[in-house]
């Protein structure tokens, strides 16, 4: 995929008020330093607009054959990533980092799905981003994740920015926007079904929603072939 960093400084230059974020990033395929001072960088250009989402990383990892991070690491590299945004040393790979121009630590949003990664946001994150569709009770299993790992480290779910990622055509054809967001459903789907516990499936709730998915393809893009009947 193009560059994000070089087309958000594009976008900072040419915006006065829109925040400048990314969705997401990942602690791997840039090294935790220089992670850092992209961001600071975006912050200063942009006069404190930056916020950065970060996640385990998954087909941008995956393609280069890496793994994606296990919580614990993310857990790590966030806090580290925090202390370099303060101006405080920060320890990597058994190496200490210190960045001495960042004028603010910028937020950090992290994308979150299963229910460890969801209690993860509430503890260490500004803001979380899930992606679990929008049936209510999918939605429900987000929130008492979040307010779960908020709760361990005397926070509120109020205390946390709450985003969520839901796909969106608009056309009076009904045929062609289900054709737009056909693929970003396909792999919502599949993230849903991976990450949720089986008693928020769908049909708890009187939904009728079969989904077979045979192959999943990493490549520029996730390619599922997917299958729902009245869903």
């Amino acid at each position: 995929m193009r560059d994000a960093y070089a087309l958000l400084s594009v976008v900072a230059a040419r915006t006065d008020r829109m925040r400048i974020a990314s969705g997401v990033t990942n602690a791997q395929t840039r090294y935790l330093s220089v992670l850092a001072a992209s961001w600071a960088t975006l912050d200063e250009v942009s006069n404190g607009r930056a916020v950065i989402g970060i996640g385990v990383g998954e087909s941008s990892v995956r393609n280069l054959g890496l793994k994606p991070d296990r919580l614990a690491d993310l857990e790590a590299k966030i806090n580290a990533l925090r202390a370099l945004m303060r101006g405080d040393e920060a320890t990597h790979d058994g190496e200490t980092f210190h960045l001495t121009w960042p004028s603010r630590a910028v937020p950090i949003y992290m994308a979150c799905s299963g229910p460890r990664s969801l209690q993860l946001g509430g503890r260490v994150a500004d803001g979380v981003l899930f992606q679990v569709g929008s049936e209510p009770s999918f939605v429900q299993y987000v929130l008492d994740n979040i307010r779960i790992g908020a709760e361990q480290v005397g926070r509120k779910l109020e205390d946390i920015k709450l985003f969520m990622r839901l796909a969106c055509a608009v056309s009076a054809d009904r045929d062609k926007v289900r054709e737009q967001v056909k693929g970003y459903a396909a792999v919502a789907a599949y993230t849903t079904f991976q990450t949720v516990p089986r008693k928020f499936s769908p049909t708890s709730s009187g939904m009728n929603c079969r989904i077979s998915i045979p192959n999943m393809i990493y490549n520029n893009t996730a390619r599922i072939r997917l299958n729902i009947t009245r869903c």
